[in-house]
């Protein structure tokens, strides 16, 4: 019962790190996860689902960035998924952290995209290992089963920005561009903060020929940027300079005192 305990508090702690729509990760609630994870270890040494999360923890905190060197991190976290495999082969969260990390560091992609079937053959509910199979697929193909795998993980996590954001960047490899603009709107919605998406709106709206609205998220790209906020204008200047008819509804709001 004290493994258990400590184990839903580890997991209480890990889910908390991010906020209602996973917009942000919290150093400190992973970091505080540690110690519970731990905790339930050392209650039962053979409680396999307490070592994977304590490796999905050490495998966010280096992801994100929270823990140096990044490599160490890393390391801590195959330790712990190899150890709840070696308790539970069937554990399909340790299943899914292994397949992630031969795709991410390792580049073995074949092993990982082996691993995350599993993963979600054990658990096809599990929306984690749907989205990491997916973004594997978005590099070797075939892009339809791509499709397939973050469909179900947008349906299984609407409200997570990040699998829209997936979602956005299949479509520009299917050339589904203006579904990748609802995609790329979606992910807005949940996350307006994250400079990927104004990257995906360049894209996708060069793609369409909308050269006035590549123009407007290129720009605001640059102005999410503290130390790039005036190439803002620069671009805006470049967009006039083009020739490029744009349309009179948003003349007024592309000009500015600095680019006219």
């Amino acid at each position: 019962p004290e493994a258990w305990d400590n184990y839903l508090k580890a997991r209480f702690l890990l889910n908390r790190s991010n906020d209602i729509n996973r917009f942000d990760m919290s150093r400190e609630g992973l970091m505080s996860s540690l110690k519970y994870y731990e905790l339930a270890i050392a209650e039962d040494s053979s409680f396999a689902e307490a070592y994977a999360g304590l490796a999905n923890a050490w495998y966010t905190l280096s992801a994100w960035g929270f823990y140096r060197p990044y490599r160490d991190g890393i390391e801590k976290a195959v330790k712990n998924f190899t150890k709840a495999l070696e308790l539970d082969p069937d554990c399909a969260e340790a299943r899914s952290l292994k397949g992630t990390w031969l795709a991410y560091p390792e580049c073995k992609f074949e092993e990982s995209k082996s691993e995350l079937e599993t993963a979600i053959d054990l658990n096809p509910s599990y929306a984690t290992a749907h989205q990491a199979y997916a973004q594997v697929l978005m590099i070797t193909g075939p892009i339809e089963l791509a499709r397939k795998h973050v469909d179900i993980a947008v349906e299984l996590e609407p409200y997570f920005w990040l699998v829209h954001i997936l979602s956005a960047w299949i479509y520009y490899f299917e050339e589904e561009y203006e579904k990748g603009i609802e995609a790329c709107m979606a992910a807005r919605d949940l996350n307006p903060d994250f400079i990927d998406n104004n990257w995906l709106f360049v894209l996708h709206y060069t793609r369409l020929g909308e050269g006035e609205k590549a123009a407007m998220a290129l720009r605001d790209a640059f102005e999410k940027y503290p130390s790039l906020g005036h190439l803002g204008d620069e671009v805006m200047n470049a967009y006039y300079k083009s020739g490029i008819e744009r349309s009179e509804e948003h003349t007024s709001e592309l000009q500015s005192p600095n680019t006219i």
